[in-house]
């Protein structure tokens, strides 16, 4: 015989375990992100650097010192720009955890409470059994 609430548990474990997945899927997406945004900001800062140092190296007339100067003030708004993206991206990658935590929970939870009923069952069959046992061997034998 089936029992209906383990049918039940069954199928909330399985779509717990779904959430769960789909939660572990959204977070390596959001740290696969926040590691592009880190790799950009460090192409960018390294940018910076290189074509600054190389400015400041070099012989320029007025028209190309103003040029280069809007050229790194350029790169700078970039960078700006960059290190937001990267800070939005890592504070949705810990909302992203945190969903992932708290789905992952809930499928332990389920889990726990499937192996608790069964335990709960097992036990029940157990004393149905000895019960029959017991009124078996209390019955008298025929010939």
């Amino acid at each position: 015989m089936t029992d209906k609430k383990a049918r039940r548990i069954e199928l909330l474990l399985q779509l717990a375990r779904r959430k769960e997945d789909e939660a572990a899927q959204y977070l390596a997406e959001q740290q696969q992100f926040v590691s592009e945004s880190e790799q950009k900001l460090q192409a960018l800062t390294d940018y910076y650097a290189e074509y600054e140092q190389h400015f400041k190296q070099s012989r320029q007339n007025s028209e190309q010192l103003a040029r280069a100067r809007s050229f790194l003030a350029g790169l700078h708004d970039a960078e700006q720009v960059q290190q937001q993206t990267l800070e939005k991206a890592k504070a949705q990658l810990e909302r992203a955890r945190h969903t992932w935590q708290r789905q992952h929970h809930e499928s332990e939870s389920i889990k726990d409470y499937r192996q608790r009923h069964q335990q709960k069952l097992n036990k029940e069959e157990e004393r149905t059994l000895q019960k029959l046992l017991d009124e078996q061997s209390l019955r008298p034998k025929r010939r």
